[in-house]
């Protein structure tokens, strides 16, 4: 058993390998995947001396699986997230960075936008953090160098989602700041399933092997059929007028046959009935 493939010990509801991957569909999951994407959680924590959580935090890093052979860095990033309890007792919780320091969201998959990739690991930022539903979240800033035209729209709900409320600076509700609230009322999307799944590393490499061995077998078939036409080629170039007259009785046999009991019975009928 690899551990980065397994699931948490008890398995609950949101747990998740370290490892795992996403398929990417058109909506409605129609087809095959459009794109595969390799995730990995990494998480960590500190205790104080009586063993309750003072740190933690989690960074989701994911990678576009790509055919590619050479060995750059494939497109991707992370989200992050995390919590501190301070002396007094104090939670925060922080959903777009892995400390307390300034961090930002984004998805840097070219081509794959709009289809939930972000949603779904937001989701499980958000996820992570209602662990400690008393905490209370960092307030997240929207500027407005980052909205422009449609990509504000789709900014600002990609927040409202997960029931963040904001404070514009103004009515374009191109800046401004998320209203104060706390981790458990945080909301969790499930819009990410009519376009992701959640497969399993090993189910995935498992997928990939069976689809090779079948090319194997067609890629055999095909050499097989190649190597006969080649021997019937040759058959041909060697006796053309045999091969031809083997090919046309191959073809016509069976009508041949019937042609030739029919006109034999006539025959015996002629000479029996008529003569």
């Amino acid at each position: 058993m690899l551990p980065s493939f397994e699931f948490p010990y008890p398995i609950a509801d949101t747990a998740k390998p370290r490892i795992y991957v996403l398929h990417v569909y058109e909506p409605e999951r129609e087809g095959k995947p459009i794109a595969s994407i390799l995730v990995e959680h990494v998480e960590k924590l500190v205790r104080d001396s009586n063993g309750l959580i003072v740190e933690a935090s989690l960074r989701i890093h994911y990678e576009l699986i790509t055919r590619s052979r050479h060995l750059h860095r494939h497109p991707g990033g992370d989200f992050g997230g995390c919590y501190t309890r301070n002396f007094e007792g104090t939670e925060r919780v922080s959903i777009t960075s892995p400390s307390m320091g300034s961090g930002a969201v984004f998805l840097d998959l070219h081509g794959l936008e709009g289809c939930r990739i972000g949603t779904y690991l937001m989701n499980e930022i958000v996820t992570w953090v209602k662990q400690w539903p008393e905490a209370d979240l960092k307030p997240i800033g929207l500027m407005a160098g980052q909205a422009d035209g449609e990509n504000k729209e789709r900014r600002n709900r990609f927040y409202q989602q997960f029931g963040i409320e904001f404070e514009f600076l103004d009515d374009s509700q191109s800046a401004g700041y998320s209203k104060p609230m706390r981790a458990g009322q945080l909301l969790n999307s499930e819009k990410w399933k009519s376009r992701i799944k959640v497969v399993d590393a090993r189910e995935y490499i498992a997928n990939i092997l069976d689809e090779n061995l079948n090319m194997e077998f067609d890629v055999a078939n095909l050499r097989r059929a190649k190597n006969d036409a080649q021997a019937d080629y040759n058959e041909a170039a060697r006796r053309p007028v045999m091969f031809m007259l083997q090919r046309l009785w191959y073809k016509y046999n069976e009508g041949l046959l019937k042609t030739s009991f029919f006109s034999l019975l006539a025959c015996i009928v002629y000479y029996q009935y008529f003569r």
